[in-house]
């Protein structure tokens, strides 16, 4: 069993941070000046809905800095020499792990969530200098922000582990690894619903001569899809929140203990 100690992996998150800080803090200020300008670009229209959406601006630019992060991460493995003098760190594969989980997920939201929070402010002086516009406030606490952090925390997990396999480009790669799947499950749903609909007709013939009426029937058939979409809607919803990132958190330990070999 791997040895576990919150002082080294305290010390990898130090030496993470070290390193890339710069290009981070650079990151941070890029997607604050592109929101900037596209205010500006708004505050020219009638409606100007931009300045009274800042939680929804947070969000989609929380998602694009999360998901670019989680996908840079373990950046050690894109070269061979810097692999291996990761690797050789004196650190267990579950402490590297950890650092980097523990980094980009709740690091990068932490931070980038300060910054909005301070540039938001630079949004609303902006605002009322230069425009005549009804602006909105942003609030990191707001119940939809919350919601939306836990989703996010899911995407940063896939593309954390697509970071710990893929060596070359791993965000492109990680992207379109999630478009073939969404592509199969989609066409394999569309699929089975075809079967079962086609199918259909016949099931209703048989059903029909036996003395029930259509009205019945059509009644058990709306309950029955009405709850059985609402089990595997719940079922679906439970292993998204509380297992999909934790089963690529994992997923991420092994192709780091997998590098080591």
């Amino acid at each position: 069993m791997e040895n576990f100690n919150i002082n080294r992996v305290l010390l990898l998150i130090k030496k993470d941070v070290l390193e890339n800080i710069k290009i981070i803090l650079l990151g941070y200020f890029a997607v604050i000046g592109a929101v900037i300008l596209f205010l500006i670009i708004d505050a020219d229209k009638i409606n100007a809905h931009l300045w009274l959406n800042f939680n929804q601006i947070y969000q989609m630019s929380l998602a694009f800095v999360a998901i670019v992060i989680a996908g840079m991460s373990f950046t050690n493995f894109r070269t061979k020499e810097l692999s291996i003098s990761y690797l050789t760190l004196p650190a267990s594969n579950i402490e590297k792990t950890v650092s980097q989980i523990i980094l980009i997920t709740f690091g990068t939201i932490i931070s980038y969530t300060i910054v909005f929070y301070i540039s938001h402010f630079l949004f609303i002086a902006i605002g009322k200098a230069f425009y005549t516009i009804k602006i909105g406030n942003f609030n990191p606490f707001y119940y939809e922000n919350i919601v939306y952090i836990n989703k996010i925390i899911i995407a940063q997990s896939i593309f954390i582990a697509g970071a710990s396999y893929f060596k070359k480009v791993p965000v492109f790669k990680t992207g379109v690894v999630l478009f073939g799947l969404w592509i199969l499950i989609f066409g394999l749903f569309a699929y089975l619903m075809h079967f079962t609909f086609e199918n259909l007709p016949n099931n209703v013939g048989v059903i029909a001569n036996s003395g029930i009426s259509n009205t019945h029937l059509n009644i058990g058939a709306k309950n029955i899809i009405e709850t059985s979409n609402l089990l595997s809607g719940q079922i679906l919803e439970i292993f998204l929140t509380y297992f999909l990132a934790p089963i690529f958190w994992i997923i991420t330990y092994f192709n780091v203990k997998e590098k080591e070999i």
